[in-house]
């Protein structure tokens, strides 16, 4: 008979694996992940609604519940179940009834099931099962399936023992023992149920999307070893400790990672009775709802599959519907954002928004800010650093892998400036004033203060600005006017506003002329006349007529002409030969004579030192121009003569010496 048994398992193993049937719609994502809870031997009416159970009824009414939950529906009989009820919802099938995989001889078949269909489609699966797992197979029937087995399954008493602690199945899956606190019946409300294997797990970084916990027969409500008021208080401390399901303890199921993210399904699950308990509980269920739909472990199965695209594993799972009217209605992910400004410039810093509807946190970002920047931000601000065509893309992913983008197109100008311009060149006369107009225009919406300076190259025109400080909101005008003598000259007029600098150069010509006298000194007797020429040289093109004006201080000496018009030309030079007079009548003394050159505005001068000497005789030093007059009779004299005319030399040196310093002064004078 035993022999007989194993075919017809065997059998029955292999007919509903013989094909995974596909789904026939399109995926629902409805969730990201899911936690299970098999709990154990209770009527419906037993849990649901009775005081005697105020936590899961509770958990109820903030999710939904399935009131025609038939645990022996379609064909899954009472006699094979816990074990065919646990193979059902686990492998679309039922293989066997309780004992039907003993420790010593796990694993026990190779029929397909849900944890190698996650692995096929790059999903993850772990399995926890409490104190050891005493009940084996029949209440973890991932010891008895070939693909999830692993060595740390060993036998003890023929059930076999369970002493995994991360171990995993060739399908990928993670096996664990999870320890409780209390491995006998749990009565203490306050007692942490213990499971840190469990807990751990949630809060990790990347738990599975698939993940199973079996209780011990203490706590899963197991009749006759425990009660419903004791799995009640075993499962408020083991999801919610002394906390509440919005606000639950640490180091509690509801408190991990796992459950922060609003994807994650929490199922509540009873093998038996009929028709037996359930609870659903997750953001994506709906709230205070009780189905009527007569639902089974297939359908519980199909709901699985169904929501990642997942092939059916057997014909009657795939003729059953999922449980879609436990879950609110799926609204398509879509996404928008905003940017502000919408026209931004360089080196401003925009702000982005997303709005995200539809789909299941938690939602994902990745954002493009087609500068070769990026974010993962919800909302982030991003500062361009150069102008032109930006494409902005945000990826959204949401909790159940579902993805929506928007693209949007941002021109962005070159940064807020002001521009620069000014009058280019102009030319004047010495003496008068160059008139700039200096105009400063805002960019980009530039506002602020921009200052205005000026050099030269080379050093010495004087320039100044009307206002030299401008508040610029709109294009406005500064006068610069500048005054130097003859040349020409490079200006460079700089605009600063901040960090923003601007320069421009400007040409400045001065029109000029220079005036010069051959002799700056002479040494006059009275009654003699000299003459010194005086030359006029144009400057930077500076031509017409020039008056040139002569005058003596003090009065006394003669000037011929005292005044004349004398024509330059552009580029040329003009010679005036001046005689000055020393009558009979001038004193002697020393005397300055003024030569003045004057052309519209401009003018100048130079000075002329004259000394008239005295000719009386009696230890009078004789002037050096009147012995030069002696000079040609001094070899036909005698020896005393030839001394005198060494002493002559020696005083024309000395007197030579000395116009040279004064022309030196002179000519400093009058530039």
């Amino acid at each position: 008979m035993r022999a007989l048994a194993i075919f017809l398992v065997t059998l029955s193993a292999m007919i509903f694996s013989a094909g995974l049937i596909q789904p026939t719609r399109a995926v629902s994502n409805l969730f990201s992940h899911v936690v299970i809870i098999a709990m154990e031997n209770q009527y419906y009416s037993d849990v649901i609604g009775n005081p005697r159970a105020p936590f899961i009824n509770s958990l109820a009414s903030l999710g939904s519940t399935t009131s025609n939950y038939h645990s022996y529906g379609q064909g899954i009989n009472s006699t094979k179940c816990s074990a065919g009820c646990y193979q059902a919802f686990t492998a679309g099938q039922v293989i066997g009834a309780n004992g039907w995989c003993r420790g010593a001889n796990s694993p026990c078949t190779t029929a397909a099931n849900i944890a190698g269909q996650m692995q096929s489609a790059g999903l993850q699966t772990a399995m926890f099962c409490e104190d050891a797992c005493i009940r084996g197979a029949d209440h973890f029937p991932w010891i008895g399936y070939t693909n999830t087995w692993n060595r740390c399954v060993y036998d003890t008493a023929n059930y076999g023992k369970f002493d995994c602690n991360g171990q995993t199945g060739t399908s990928g899956n993670l096996l664990f023992n999870s320890q409780s606190s209390n491995s006998g019946v749990f009565n203490n409300v306050t007692s942490n149920a213990g499971n840190t294997a469990l807990t751990d797990y949630l809060n990790g970084s990347n738990p599975a999307q698939f993940i199973w916990f079996t209780p011990s027969d203490a706590h899963n409500m197991h009749w006759p070893d425990s009660n419903v008021t004791q799995g009640d208080k075993y499962l408020k401390s083991l999801l919610v400790g002394t906390g509440s399901v919005s606000n639950p303890s640490p180091g509690t199921v509801l408190s991990t990672n796992l459950f922060r993210q609003s994807s994650t399904f929490l199922y509540l699950w009873w093998d038996e009775y009929d028709p037996s308990p359930n609870v659903e509980y997750g953001s994506m269920i709906k709230a205070g709802y009780v189905s009527t739909g007569g639902y089974t472990e297939y359908h519980s199965l199909h709901t699985i599959e169904e929501n990642w695209a997942l092939p059916y594993l057997t014909s009657v799972v795939a003729g059953d519907t999922s449980m879609t009217d436990l879950f609110n209605p799926s609204v398509p992910l879509t996404v928008i954002f905003t940017d502000t400004p919408s026209s931004p410039i360089v080196n401003q810093s925009v702000a982005f928004a997303s709005s995200v509807s539809g789909g299941m946190a938690p939602y994902s970002y990745s954002w493009s800010f087609g500068d070769g920047e990026t974010s993962a931000a919800a909302n982030p601000t991003h500062t361009y650093t150069s102008n032109g065509t930006k494409n902005v893309r945000l990826m959204i992913t949401d909790g159940t892998s579902h993805q929506a983008n928007q693209t949007q197109i941002i021109n962005v100008a070159p940064p807020a400036d002001f521009t620069l311009s000014a009058t280019p060149m102009q030319s004047v006369d010495a003496g008068a004033a160059a008139n700039y107009t200096v105009t400063l225009t805002p960019v980009n919406g530039y506002t602020g203060i921009v200052n205005l300076t000026v050099s030269s190259s080379p050093v010495g025109p004087m320039c100044f600005f009307t206002p030299s400080s401008l508040s610029l909101a709109l294009s406005r005008n500064s006068i610069m006017l500048c005054r130097g003598s003859g040349g020409q000259y490079n200006i460079t007029i700089a605009a600063t506003s901040g960090s923003l600098t601007h320069s421009m150069s400007v040409t400045l010509t001065v029109r000029d002329f220079r005036i010069t006298a051959s002799l700056l000194s002479l040494t006059l007797l009275p009654g003699e006349t000299r003459n010194t020429n005086i030359t006029l040289t144009s400057i930077q093109g500076l031509s017409g007529n020039l008056t040139v004006s002569s005058s003596s201080f003090p009065e006394g000496l003669g000037l011929d002409p005292a005044s004349k018009i004398i024509n330059l030309m552009t580029g040329g030079i003009a010679f005036l030969s001046l005689a000055i007079i020393s009558t009979g009548s001038t004193a002697p003394g020393n005397y300055n004579v003024n030569v003045t050159a004057t052309s519209g505005t401009v003018s100048h001068f130079v000075f002329v030192s004259i000394t008239v000497t005295d000719p009386s005789v009696g230890g009078t030093t004789i002037a050096v121009d009147k012995l030069r007059l002696l000079l040609p009779y001094l070899t036909l004299l005698t020896p005393i003569t030839a001394f005198i005319g060494l002493l002559v030399g020696f005083a024309r040196k000395k007197e030579a010496t000395r116009q040279q310093q004064e022309n030196t002064w002179s000519e400093q004078a009058c530039q």
